[in-house]
């Protein structure tokens, strides 16, 4: 069986091409928990608004010994 999880990710289009791992600076479980963080990043930098975003981050998580795809 092939799960699928999704993560929420607080991102800064500003850090895209500096970062190896790109825009993704903070990673939530649920969808809340991101927007939350976002409202607490823009009340403190409130010039920020429209560089930093909840961002989806889709998983899929393969059982252990799953032969690989390719």
């Amino acid at each position: 069986m092939i799960a699928e999880v999704i993560l929420y990710g607080l991102a800064d289009r500003r850090l895209a091409a500096e970062r190896p791992l790109g825009e993704v600076i903070e990673i939530y479980g649920s969808r809340r928990a991101a927007e939350n963080a976002l409202r607490a990043v823009l009340r403190d930098e409130p010039s920020w608004a429209g560089d930093i975003s909840v961002l989806e981050l889709p998983l899929v998580a393969f059982p252990l010994g799953t032969p690989p795809l390719n």
